[in-house]
């Protein structure tokens, strides 16, 4: 049976367990079997509407990292973008585009902002804010991997200052990995220090094995079988790294057995852990999920409207059954 996560604090994914005690699925490694095969997989799609990439405009005092309340599982964020390509109807993080004044659902992958002179910025931040031992999150509010990254690198940038800490001896560092992307494997280089010096942990963000319903959920996204690739490539490397399955649909992602598949697959490919969520939705976002599940299971809407009326979260008595 999975043990599974489901009442983390809605606004960012929690950061891969470090020991036995925290409360996922600790899965037996397995890295017998082979990579799965890259059949049938959907790879990155880009928009034709997009508009050009712009510079993120720096906040007045502040750094690359946001520190966190106390209620968060880490002290720190790192998100080289605001917005992002992959589309998914259900992101929680589409509401920062509703407070930089853009009123259409879609800006949020359509207008994608990029943090300039992050790495820099990152080092000042690193010497004068963070204590050793503190954890930092990457990827909370956007995919650091999205396809913007390929061209830009600023993930990248990022981890070399990660990376020449951890060779000047910085034993400190706590590192933590949320993409959907299979580019993150063009920084195993970088990867490879951090790790020996400290703790990494990449999280392979996944809500389906399904590649038609990852389709209609996530439509610019890498399939889901690109993303079991990249934990076998991961594990295979020594890397630390697991799955985030978030979030769990009602109705769509959580029936019989679904979960323990997903373990299983996990397992297969050398996951060491499973953490999943259930599906948080507060306005805007709840009204743009409604129309995009509308198009794509409409039979859904009214359950949907009924389990999240006037709360964020479904009831407990569904997630008490989850559980």
């Amino acid at each position: 049976m999975v043990q599974k996560l489901i009442d983390r604090p809605p606004d960012e994914a929690p950061p891969a367990p470090t020991d036995s005690r925290s409360p996922v699925a600790r899965l037996p490694a397995d890295r017998s079997a082979p990579p799965p095969r890259d059949e049938n997989v959907r790879g990155e799609t880009l928009r034709h509407d997009r508009l050009p990439p712009a510079p993120f405009p720096p906040s007045a005092g502040g750094g690359a990292l946001s520190r966190c309340d106390r209620q968060m599982p880490f002290e720190w964020t790192l998100n080289p973008y605001r917005g992002c390509e992959y589309a998914c109807g259900y992101c929680y993080a589409r509401a920062t585009h509703w407070y930089l004044g853009f009123d259409d659902p879609a800006d949020f992958e359509r207008r994608i902002f990029f943090k300039e002179d992050l790495a820099r910025s990152l080092a000042r931040d690193l010497e004068r804010r963070v204590s050793p031992g503190q954890r930092i999150a990457v990827g909370t509010a956007t995919d650091p991997y999205q396809p913007l990254e390929r061209r830009k690198e600023i993930t990248r940038s990022c981890l070399r200052v990660f990376a020449r800490r951890a060779a000047a001896g910085d034993r400190g560092l706590r590192l933590s990995i949320t993409t959907k992307s299979d580019l993150v494997l063009r920084d195993l280089d970088l990867l490879r220090v951090i790790a020996a010096a400290g703790s990494l942990h990449v999280n392979l963000s996944l809500s389906t094995l399904d590649p038609r319903l990852a389709r209609d959920l996530e439509p610019l996204a890498p399939a889901p079988q690109r993303r079991l690739m990249t934990l076998h490539a991961l594990a295979a490397e020594g890397i630390e790294a697991g799955v985030f399955l978030m979030p769990v649909l009602p109705g769509l992602t959580d029936g019989p057995g679904e979960i323990e598949a997903v373990a299983e697959k996990v397992a297969a490919n050398g996951g060491r852990y499973l953490v999943h969520q259930c599906l948080f939705l507060r306005e805007p976002v709840r009204a743009y999920w409604l129309e995009r599940l509308r198009t794509i299971r409409p039979a859904l809407v009214a359950r949907h409207e009924e389990w999240y009326r006037g709360r964020a979260q479904a009831g407990t008595d569904y997630r008490r059954a989850l559980a």
